[in-house]
């Protein structure tokens, strides 16, 4: 059976653009910044291991003075977009990184190489989607917690208070849908049948029940 990958690419990439979207970062500062988000905790990493190899340097060290030359680039880099987009979470970020990543690289490998490369973008990408704006609260604070060693429960329970119309929009969506089958077709009708008081859970009510419906149609 022949498998025509470039159009699965083409697909994914599309869904890809409507995450962003939904999620509320700017595709083209995406494009210029998405890499600084692992070349930050690559580089941290190698500097960690350094200090650990070698407990003579100092800041003075030519070592140290380039690895602290190569994370100051990407923090900036991280740091323009973060600030573009304030209510989005380190989580969120590194999820779309990875995604991007597969599917920059996936019609590089073999037929079984393309295959998981795929598969990995789609769930890098609808990790992503969960810890969107809306999780930012909950994903921040897990994040932190080896920093901190506390999570704050008053954020927590907001995070969840405000999750309640997307879970219950999710609900709507599988019971009138759910045995309709995963489809974008499927999702545009729900989403124009969406009662009053779910009109405006989400601006793209659309994408929620798609991914709500092709969740619901994984097998276990």
């Amino acid at each position: 059976m022949d498998i025509d990958f470039e159009e699965l690419l083409r697909v994914e990439m599309e869904d890809f653009d409507w995450t962003l979207k939904e999620i509320g970062i700017p595709k083209e500062l995406f494009q210029e910044c998405w890499q600084s988000i692992g070349e930050r905790d690559r580089l941290q990493d190698q500097f960690n291991e350094l200090c650990k190899e070698d407990e003579t340097l100092t800041d003075e060290s030519p070592a140290v003075l380039e690895l602290n030359k190569l994370l100051d680039s990407a923090n900036t880099r991280y740091e323009r977009l973060a600030n573009a987009c304030p209510d989005v979470s380190y989580v969120c970020f590194n999820a779309l990184s990875l995604s991007y990543s597969e599917l920059q690289t996936a019609l590089d490998y073999d037929l079984i190489g393309k295959i998981k490369a795929l598969i990995s973008a789609a769930e890098f990408r609808g990790t992503a989607s969960t810890f969107g704006k809306a999780f930012k609260a909950v994903a921040q604070a897990e994040l932190d917690k080896p920093r901190r060693n506390i999570l704050s429960k008053a954020g927590a329970k907001g995070a969840l208070v405000r999750l309640q119309p997307y879970a219950e929009l999710k609900r709507w969506a599988l019971e009138k849908g759910g045995k309709l089958g995963a489809s974008k077709d499927v999702a545009r009708r729900l989403a124009a049948q969406l009662p009053a008081h779910l009109a405006d859970v989400s601006k793209e009510p659309e994408r929620l029940i798609y991914d709500a419906l092709r969740t619901s149609a994984k097998p276990d």
